[in-house]
């Protein structure tokens, strides 16, 4: 259970506790540390190397396809800083005295997931409509007024999570494994469940019917240029979600820590070893969406080799 925290709204020395009492030490094992570290500064110079990339596909400039791309290549960028902020000792070391600063890197932590969430949900819908409603698809509400939407999700997101850690100066603490974390209160848990299964539910729906479509492309004697590059992207996107979800066990373990709230039994070890596992997976999503698109789309590998002075081996579209 979570111990409790002595920074509330009525102190004046805010401070961070451990988030389990078996937990003494700030810092994560040498290895994993550096190992974790590692990961997100490869998934860091990635994601910056991918965008120049990106802008570089001129028939994809200005799409709603291209535009998930980039703003999910910055929320990775933006991720990978976090997390490396999050997992350096020195960083540990200072927050454990630093309310503020370590309910700023919570804060945007929360958001940055939360986007990356949104972006993924977006992704699947813009992929379902292109494949389903091909001929309509330029002139649905959506897709036209994607940015204005989309901005203003990504606010709303941002206020809320901002108000909901700093304003109510929430309670913080360490879980050596994952860094900095708040504790959950009893309605918050009963609303984060709710939105993950929506947007679980959401998002499935539509992976079903991209398949759908999928399955019923693959059965057509003869695609033409635009239906594979539209079945390529799909899968890519599919393909990405369930990277999302195989990744990203930091909801898993969100879920472990309420067992633990509710005393069901729950060796610290296996837990420690879980979120360890976690980590390490979550570290390697960002490098893993790249060579996913990289793996789909002939027109950016091909772009990539001009880069590097190779010429290209096969005819592909930008």
């Amino acid at each position: 259970m979570f111990p409790k925290m002595i920074c509330n709204k009525n102190s004046t020395d805010l401070r961070v506790t451990f988030c389990f009492g078996e937990e003494t030490e700030v810092c994560m094992p040498l290895f994993y540390e550096a190992l974790i570290i590692g990961l997100y500064a490869l998934s860091l110079l990635l994601n910056i190397a991918h965008i120049a990339v990106l802008c570089r596909l001129r028939k994809m400039k200005g799409t709603v396809f291209h535009k998930l791309l980039i703003t999910t290549s910055v929320l990775d960028i933006l991720d990978a800083f976090m997390k490396i902020s999050t997992f350096a000792c020195s960083v540990r070391v200072i927050g454990m005295e630093n309310w503020t600063m370590v309910c700023a890197l919570v804060s945007m932590i929360d958001i940055i997931a939360g986007a990356r969430s949104l972006m993924q949900c977006a992704a699947i819908i813009d992929r379902w409509l292109s494949l389903a409603r091909p001929y309509e698809y330029a002139s649905i509400f959506f897709i036209k007024r994607f940015n204005s939407t989309n901005g203003f999700a990504l606010f709303v997101l941002a206020a809320l999570i901002a108000f909901k850690n700093a304003y109510c100066h929430r309670e913080f603490c360490l879980a050596k494994v994952i860094g900095f974390i708040y504790s959950p209160k009893s309605i918050e848990i009963i609303l984060m469940l709710v939105l993950f299964l929506i947007n679980f539910i959401v998002v499935n729906v539509f992976v079903f019917l991209i398949g759908f479509y999928l399955r019923e492309m693959r059965l057509r004697s003869w695609l033409s240029e635009d239906d594979r590059l539209l079945q390529q992207a799909a899968k890519y996107a599919v393909v990405t979600y369930l990277l999302h979800f195989i990744c990203m066990f930091g909801y898993l373990i969100f879920f472990l820590h309420i067992a633990r709230m509710f005393s069901m039994t729950l060796s610290f070890n296996v837990l420690s070893n879980f979120m360890m596992f976690s980590a390490v997976l979550s570290s390697c999503y960002g490098s893993l969406n790249i060579v996913t698109f990289a793996w789909y789309t002939t027109g950016y590998r091909n772009e990539i080799r001009k880069i590097c002075g190779i010429q290209p081996t096969q005819v592909g579209v930008n």
